[in-house]
């Protein structure tokens, strides 16, 4: 849990999430286009994302030297951001409520 907390915290981090939750399945040179991040910064963040389970990676051979690697969320990553975005909204909105009722966690605005 430790791992992935620090992960989080990583620069770029929400905004590729938040960017494959708007767009859905994108492969690599989109998101260093649309993006802007560098290369091997984008290259070494999303590996780290795939191998905590929160990216799918799916390689796709166009008949070129280099295949197109596409990236997506997984249903995991897509709790990790609500979790994320729901913690960004309680330190603007302190009035927001949080509980946890039946094993679920609930943000009420």
């Amino acid at each position: 849990m430790e791992g992935l907390i620090k992960l989080l915290a990583k620069k770029h981090v929400k905004e590729i999430l938040q960017y494959l939750d708007t767009y859905g399945e994108v492969h690599f040179g989109q998101l260093h286009k649309d993006l802007g991040i560098h290369k091997g910064t984008l290259g070494n963040v999303l590996e780290e994302l795939v191998d905590a389970g929160l990216l799918n990676k799916r390689r796709e051979d166009t008949g070129t030297l280099l295949p197109k690697t596409y990236y997506s969320l997984t249903d995991f990553g897509r709790k990790v951001l609500i979790l994320m975005n729901a913690i960004n909204m309680l330190g603007t909105n302190p009035n927001i409520e949080v509980y946890q009722k039946d094993n679920k966690i609930i943000v009420a605005i």
